[in-house]
Formats: structure tokens, C-alpha cells, sequence
């Protein structure tokens, strides 16, 4: 190999250029100082990085760095850029209760309030009784309460009583809504109404129970169904009649009271009746009517009456020629109605009078009615 040292070269002209045939090899060991970019042109060849050790970052202008050709921390916070990290770059329970910025003390007594501050929970509503299925009302200040007699078990509501207080109870019970009362027991007393099926499958109705002295259990008293039909199966009502015949009773002007124990009770709801006296079990008004055939009539018997006699007044029916009346017959029948009103324990019944003639009249069997009911 040929060396080549030029010191200093000056052509005639003091510039040009000097043109090797062969390719010159240059030793740059001892060269010092810095190349110019100006001087190199081409293409550098593959080198070894590991003698770059003053490479001067600024003059990467472009391009990517290899995440392996970063060191262990060598980035920090302060080269993050602004707003630059976000949900989904935090992994979880990446930041803690340490990293919150909050004031206030973070215990098992606090909580993080909105506006970040560690706050203390106030006081709160406190509660008092707590058997099951009461409701609770307010007592004051922060204050509720289980009421033990006002109580809701998902079927029945009821406001519940002691002793000679009752119990009162809202209950669908299959066959409708019921408004109860009940004693201590639990035995029903009263029901303020019903609503439903009874029996199953049967119209809609409205019924109505109560007792009678506030101890025995309550029965149906009065029932409206779907059709608009009411019932009260106990409203005081009679209906009777006299079963033997009664003999040679009136003729002479007796007057006859057609009482005693003769008589046949088709219908007494209320036990109201006895051996032809009918007695109001309560204060109001009653329609009471009586139909009555005499027999055994002569030509004789003139003036005849019947009447309904009763506590406050007598109603008489028609008062007519007995013999001439039946038609010159032996039989003679008259029929008498009227409202009545009545006084609790006041009474009323069948009267006949007939004159003028012997006392051979009778009061036939199946013959002689009488019918009283509680209108209002």
C-alpha cells in the first residue's frame, strides 16, 4: 500500500483539483477536531455505536427512539405533557386513598364528601321499636318509630287495640276487601263492609256484619249483590198465622184479642214474634198487616171491626155490616194495614169485634194472618 502525505498543496493557479486513478485509503487516527458536514458526502458506512459517547440528542430531528433504547427511569413526570394520561392508561387500583388530594382523615368513620373533603356521617334518623311488620311514624327530630299497633304484614292492615279497645283491620282475604273489627281474641266483631266473591264464583257483592251486645262473634246483617238486590237477613220480620180454629170468640160485641198459642211462624227473623204479639225490637217505623176470616155468621151480626191495636195507637180496618159484608154468607173476611211507628218494646196485635148477635163466631185456621216488618 502507498502513502500519500500532503502537507500542503498549491497548484499554479492556487486551486483545482488532483485525480487519483486508484482509491486512496486515508488515516484519520490522527486527526483532531471536527469534520464538517460540508466535507462528507455519501453514504456512511455500517458502525458500531458503542464509540458514540458524546452523540448530541438535539440533532435528532426526526424519527422514533426504540423503547429498548431508553433507559430505566430516565422520563418522569415533569415530561409528561399536560392532561396527557387518561382512564385507560391507569392500571386499577393504581391510585389509593394516599394519592387523593382530599382533606380531612380517611378512617372507617369518614366519608368523601363531594366537595373532597373526609367528612363524619351526621347523626341520622334513629329508629325505635322494631318488631316485624309495624309501620313507622315520625316522633321528632330525626326520630322514627315501629309502631307496635299499627302494623302491615303484606295482606292485612290494622290498627290494633287492647282490652275494651278494638282492633281494626283492612284484610283481602280471597274473597274480597274486608274492613274488621276485632276483639282481643281475634274473634270478628264487626265488619264495616265487605267486597268480593261469596262463594267463589258468585256476583260481586257488599255485605255488611255486626254483633249484638259486643261479645258474641258478628253475623251477616245486610248484603247488597251485583244486581242491586238487598237482603238483610235479620231486619225484624214476621209472618204467621193462626193453625187451629178459634171458637165462638165474638158475636155479642166481645172484643177478641187473637192471641195465644196458636199460632204458626212461617218467617221471624228476629224472634220477634210470640203467640200472635208482635214486639219491636228497636225504635222505627213498621208496615204490620193482618188478613182475617170470621165464620159462623148470622143474619143478626151487624156492625163488625177489626183492628191492628198497638203501644201508640190502634188502626182499625173496614168497619162493616158482618152478615151483609160476606155477601148474606156465614163467612166474612176483612183485611187491615197501616205504618206503625213503634217505640223499642212496643207491641202489637189482631183484634176483632163483632155485635148484635150471640157469641158464635170463630177465626178460622189458615185463615187468619198477620205480617209485620222494619221498614226503617
Amino acid at each position: 500500500m502507498s502513502t500519500l502525505k500532503v502537507d500542503t498543496l498549491n497548484t499554479r493557479t492556487g486551486s483545482g483539483n488532483i485525480t487519483f486513478s486508484r482509491p486512496i485509503v486515508a488515516d484519520i487516527s490522527s486527526v483532531t477536531g471536527t469534520l464538517p458536514m460540508a466535507r462528507l458526502s455519501g453514504t456512511l458506512p455500517a458502525l458500531n455505536g458503542s464509540a458514540l459517547t458524546a452523540l448530541n440528542a438535539t440533532q435528532l430531528t426526526s424519527g422514533t427512539i426504540p423503547i429498548a433504547r431508553l433507559g430505566n427511569d430516565v422520563i418522569d413526570s415533569q415530561h409528561y405533557a399536560a392532561a396527557s394520561i387518561d382512564n385507560e392508561h391507569l392500571a386499577d387500583d393504581a391510585v389509593g386513598v394516599a394519592e387523593l388530594s382530599a382533606t380531612g382523615t380517611a378512617s372507617n368513620t369518614t366519608f368523601l364528601r363531594g366537595d373532597n373533603v373526609w367528612a363524619t356521617p351526621s347523626a341520622g334518623t334513629s329508629l325505635s321499636g322494631t318488631t316485624n311488620n309495624t309501620i313507622t311514624t315520625v316522633t321528632g327530630a330525626n326520630a322514627v318509630q315501629g309502631e307496635t299497633n299499627l302494623q302491615f304484614d303484606g295482606n292485612t292492615f290494622s290498627v290494633k287495640g287492647s282490652g275494651a279497645t278494638p282492633t281494626y283491620s283492612m284484610t283481602n282475604n280471597g274473597e274480597g276487601i274486608h274492613l274488621r273489627w276485632n276483639d282481643d281474641s281475634g274473634a270478628r266483631k264487626s265488619d264495616i263492609v265487605a267486597i268480593g266473591n261469596t262463594p267463589a264464583g258468585a256476583t260481586t257483592t257488599l255485605r255488611f256484619w255486626t254483633n249484638a251486645n259486643g261479645t258474641d262473634a258478628a253475623t251477616e246483617k245486610l248484603r247488597i249483590d251485583g244486581a242491586g238486590h238487598i237482603t238483610k237477613p235479620l231486619n225484624p220480620t214476621v209472618l204467621a198465622h193462626v193453625n187451629t180454629n178459634q171458637n165462638n170468640v165474638t158475636g155479642d160485641a166481645t172484643s177478641y184479642a187473637v192471641t195465644g198459642a196458636f199460632w204458626t211462624e212461617v218467617k221471624d227473623y228476629n224472634s220477634d214474634f210470640s203467640n200472635g204479639t208482635f214486639t219491636a225490637p228497636v225504635t222505627g217505623v213498621y208496615l204490620i198487616m193482618a188478613v182475617i176470616q170470621q165464620g159462623g155468621v148470622v143474619s143478626s151480626h151487624s156492625a163488625s171491626g177489626v183492628s191492628l191495636v198497638s203501644s201508640n195507637r190502634t188502626i182499625r180496618g173496614v168497619y162493616h155490616h158482618a152478615y151483609n159484608y160476606g155477601g148474606s154468607n156465614a163467612n166474612s173476611q176483612v183485611t187491615v194495614g197501616s205504618l206503625f211507628d213503634m217505640d223499642a218494646a212496643d207491641t202489637c196485635y189482631l183484634n176483632i169485634e163483632t155485635e148484635s148477635g150471640g157469641k158464635v163466631i170463630d177465626v178460622y185456621a189458615n185463615q187468619c194472618w198477620f205480617s209485620a216488618t222494619l221498614i226503617g
